[in-house]
């Protein structure tokens, strides 16, 4: 997937992550084949976190950050993707899902945001 965000143009400004291990390791490897040059965010609010906590945390990303990534568990982030999109999508380990949120600031968004699933990519 790191890959994917290279080739895509979509390596993130900033990446939050779960403290879990195998969160920790897709971080290091998706930080390595998309030459994200940023510091990871390593999160225990993330770690089996529901979709509430997730959004907090996506709320906290830096203002001039354009494109942001959360490594997270399901089902929580399965669940913020519905409430952004509605798409009611499954995420399977690795999936990544492309979301536009209509918002000016990451502080903004709602759990009520009417974003647009883009894209998703399963490995």
């Amino acid at each position: 997937m790191g890959r994917l965000l290279l080739e895509e143009k979509l390596v993130p400004d900033e990446i939050l992550c779960s403290t879990a291990a195998r969160a920790r390791e897709t971080a290091e490897e998706v930080k390595e084949a998309s030459g994200f040059a940023g510091d990871v965010r390593f999160s225990r609010t993330l770690y089996l976190a529901g979709s509430r906590e997730i959004l907090a945390a996506v709320r906290t990303v830096a203002p001039a950050a354009g494109t942001a990534m959360v490594i997270g568990h399901n089902p929580g982030i399965e669940e913020l993707l519905d409430a952004l999109t509605g798409a009611g999508k499954h995420l399977s380990t690795a999936a990544l899902a492309r979301i536009a949120l209509p918002v000016e600031r990451w502080r903004d968004i709602g759990s009520r945001t009417s974003g647009t699933l883009v894209h998703l990519w399963r490995p």
